[in-house]
C-alpha cells in the first residue's frame, strides 16, 4: 500500500514539474511571439503606409504637372467679326489648362492688332489669327448710297463692289471690304477705303454716270475666313480722271444721280405689289386698329365714369380710326407705287 502511495506521489510530482515547465515555456514564448507578431504587423503597416505615400507622391506629381499646364488666356466677351481691332474691353482673361505654350496665345502686347478671322465668344484667341496691321494714315470711312445692295446684307459682312456695263462687261472695283455700318432702308453702307481705293471708286461712279445703263452693285462673301481677296479688275479711266480734275462737282452730281436711279429701282419693286397685296395690307391695318381699341374697353361690372364712352362709341371710334389708318395705308402704298 505504501509502495503504491509513493508511486502516485512521484508521478504527481513529475506531472507538476512538466506543467511548470510548460507554463514557463509559455510565459517565455508568448512575449517573444507577441514581439514577433508586432514586428510583422508593424512592417506590414509601414509597407502599406509607404505604398499610400508613393501613390500620394504620384498624384501630387500629376497635379504639379497639370498646374504647370495652367495658362492665362484672353477670350472674347462676344463674337468679334473679321478685320476688327482687338481692344482690351472686348476680352475677358481666364485660366485654362493646356499643353500649348503661352507664347501662342494673345497677350497684352497684341492689343491694337487686327483679326483675320471671326473670333467666337468664349474661345481663347490665338496669336496667329492676328495681323500687325495698323490703320494707315490715309484710311477714311466712306458713305455710299448709290450701290445696289443685297436685301440680306448685314453689318460686319465682307463684300466686293463691282461695276457692270450695258454691254455685259463686269469688273471688280473694291474687294473684300467690311461693312462697318448699314442702312438697308436708306440703301446706304459705310466702308473704310484708302486714298487709292477712293480714287478708283470715284472713277467708277463717274463711269456709271457717264454711261447710262451702268450699275454699281455689291456682292457678299460666302466664307470670308476661307476666301482670299482678289485683285480689282477695274482700271481707272484716264478720261474720267480728267473729268474729275476739270469738273470737281461732277463726282457729287454722279453720286446724286446714281442714288436717284437706285431709289427708282426700289420704287419699281414696290410697284410690283399686287392689288390683293394692297388689300391685305389695308385689312391688316384695320384689324390692328380695332384690336387696340378692344383692349382698351373696360371689363363688365366696372362703374362707368362720367367721361367714359359707351361700347357703341368705342366701336365707332375703332371703325373711324381703322378707316383713317386704312386711308393712310393706301396713301403710303400709292406713294411708293
Amino acid at each position: 500500500m505504501r509502495v503504491k502511495l509513493m508511486g502516485s506521489r512521484k508521478n504527481s510530482r513529475i506531472i507538476m514539474i512538466i506543467i511548470i515547465i510548460i507554463l514557463g515555456l509559455i510565459v517565455l514564448i508568448m512575449p517573444v511571439f507577441g514581439l514577433y507578431r508586432f514586428r510583422i504587423i508593424k512592417e506590414q503597416h509601414e509597407y502599406e503606409i509607404q505604398q499610400m505615400q508613393d501613390r500620394l507622391d504620384e498624384w501630387q506629381q500629376k497635379v504639379d504637372q497639370v498646374e504647370q499646364l495652367k495658362t492665362s488666356v484672353y477670350v472674347p466677351k462676344k463674337d468679334i467679326s473679321m478685320f476688327s481691332i482687338i481692344k482690351e474691353d472686348l476680352l475677358d482673361k481666364i485660366d485654362i489648362y493646356t499643353s500649348v505654350p503661352q507664347k501662342y496665345y494673345l497677350s497684352e502686347a497684341d492689343f491694337g492688332k487686327m483679326t483675320t478671322v471671326k473670333l467666337l465668344k468664349g474661345i481663347p484667341v490665338m496669336r496667329d489669327v492676328l495681323i500687325d496691321e495698323r490703320i494707315d494714315a490715309d484710311i477714311r470711312e466712306n458713305e455710299f448710297n448709290m450701290f445696289l445692295l443685297p436685301s440680306n446684307l448685314k453689318v460686319n459682312e465682307m463684300v466686293d463692289v463691282r461695276i457692270t456695263f450695258p454691254n455685259g462687261e463686269d469688273y471688280i472695283v473694291l474687294t473684300k471690304k467690311k461693312v462697318y455700318e448699314l442702312s438697308l432702308k436708306k440703301n446706304t453702307i459705310w466702308i473704310w477705303l484708302n486714298e487709292k481705293e477712293i480714287h478708283r471708286i470715284s472713277s467708277a461712279i463717274i463711269d456709271a454716270y457717264m454711261n447710262p445703263g451702268t450699275k454699281l452693285y455689291v456682292l457678299k462673301y460666302v466664307q470670308p475666313e476661307a476666301q482670299d481677296e482678289i485683285i480689282p479688275t477695274y482700271i481707272v479711266n484716264e478720261h474720267v480722271m480728267e473729268v474729275m480734275r476739270t469738273s470737281p462737282n461732277k463726282l457729287k452730281l454722279a453720286k446724286e444721280e446714281l442714288a436717284l436711279q437706285v431709289r427708282k429701282l426700289m420704287e419699281e419693286r414696290l410697284k410690283t405689289l399686287t392689288a390683293e397685296g394692297v388689300s391685305a395690307v389695308k385689312s391688316s391695318i384695320s384689324m390692328d386698329a380695332a384690336t387696340r381699341k378692344i383692349q382698351d374697353i373696360p371689363e363688365e361690372g366696372q362703374i362707368k365714369t362720367p367721361g367714359e364712352s359707351s361700347d357703341a362709341d368705342l366701336d365707332e371710334d375703332a371703325e373711324n380710326e381703322g378707316n383713317s389708318e386704312e386711308e393712310s395705308g393706301v396713301q403710303e402704298v400709292d406713294k411708293f407705287g
